[in-house]
């Protein structure tokens, strides 16, 4: 294997850097399809040499796409620990697919706006990423990769039930859309849970900073749909965007009623995150990102303008801990990544 790990650390994530529709409280969508290959057991029941076959025909297919001319293909087996921790803090894997113990891969476009996961629950995981709510262009970028795919492999497909997955409730499109969602204003006016008991018919699902399973951390949520059997993608794509919309909106409101009765109170909490992150000596990652919420709130708002939303964007992901160790160059303890990171912060934020 030959790539260099140091220089991916180093770079900001190419699409988070962009600007994209609803931007300002959506920070960023994917979309996610569940694919399996046609007379080939899911991962979970397959063989080592079923499994190890799956990932040459891979990678086999995604040297033949245009669309991936330029895709790194990284073996799993061959990461050490920590890149495999770094590549799951640019969400380009899962943390379930690095605990795995079976052949596996990750492919992903050099812009990172597309990446595949090989044996992971399925035999595909093909994700699409994009910056604020563009999901319609991520959906664009990724059907085009779904297509060549399905040109070189012989999906699991059955015409009365979709696409055959190895959990029922991805059968069907086998799609999974997701947005996160940026509410502090709405957070503050005490209205986030009437804001996110939304029902739609294809069902929401809302998740903490991390996924599946984890708290919310600067009022950073991940909203999803939960339903795929029945629906089509376009379905379930417009759905999302429709209860976005909605989300954003309230926010939008909560944070002009914020400015109009309570603009000292939300002035405070901007001014007050900034007086830390300029004199702190210690920063965890959790800490890091409830500040960052306010410093982007502040940014929105047009309270600061010293600092940059790409550069906020950047230090989401770099200050994170595998990116420490890496742009750092050892293995460290907690305290000693606390240490770099608030060192990190102050640097880039020039405070």
């Amino acid at each position: 294997m030959n790539f260099d790990f140091g220089n991916l650390v180093c770079k900001p994530i190419p699409w988070l850097q962009e600007s994209g529709e609803e931007d300002e409280i959506v920070i960023s969508c994917r979309i996610r399809l569940a694919r399996n290959i046609s007379n080939v057991p899911f991962p979970n029941r397959a063989s080592s040499q079923n499994l190890t076959e799956v990932v040459e025909r891979v990678q086999e297919a995604t040297e033949r796409l245009d669309q991936l001319g330029d895709a790194i293909f990284l073996p799993i087996e061959e990461l050490s620990s920590l890149e495999s921790r770094i590549l799951v803090e640019r969400r380009l894997i899962s943390p379930e697919f690095v605990q795995q113990k079976i052949p596996r891969a990750v492919a992903f476009s050099s812009d990172e706006k597309i990446s595949i996961m090989i044996n992971e629950e399925d035999h595909l995981r093909l994700q699409g990423f994009g910056v604020g709510l563009s999901l319609s262009t991520v959906w664009d970028e990724l059907r085009a990769v779904d297509d060549g795919f399905a040109e070189c492999l012989d999906y699991a497909f059955s015409d009365q039930f979709g696409y055959l997955t190895a959990c029922p409730t991805n059968t069907g499109t086998g799609m999974r859309v997701s947005a996160f969602v940026h509410l502090p204003a709405t957070e503050m006016c005490g209205e986030i849970e009437k804001a996110l008991t939304k029902k739609t018919p294809s069902g929401l699902a809302v998740r903490g900073f991390y996924g599946e399973g984890t708290d919310v951390i600067g009022s950073i949520y991940q909203i999803s749909n939960q339903l795929t059997l029945g629906w089509t993608e376009w379905r379930i794509i417009e759905d999302l965007i429709k209860v976005a919309k909605e989300i954003v909106d309230k926010e939008d409101k909560s944070r002009q009623k914020l400015m109009n009765d309570e603009r000292i109170r939300v002035e405070d909490r901007v001014f007050r995150s900034i007086g830390i992150l300029s004199k702190a000596r210690l920063l965890t990652s959790k800490e890091f990102i409830e500040h960052y919420s306010y410093l982007l709130l502040g940014v929105n708002l047009g309270i600061i303008s010293q600092i940059q939303k790409s550069t906020l964007n950047e230090l989401m992901i770099i200050t994170q801990p595998a990116h420490i160790q890496r742009l750092y160059g050892s293995s460290m303890r907690a305290l000693e990544r606390d240490v770099y990171r608030a060192e990190l912060v102050r640097d880039k934020l020039k405070l």
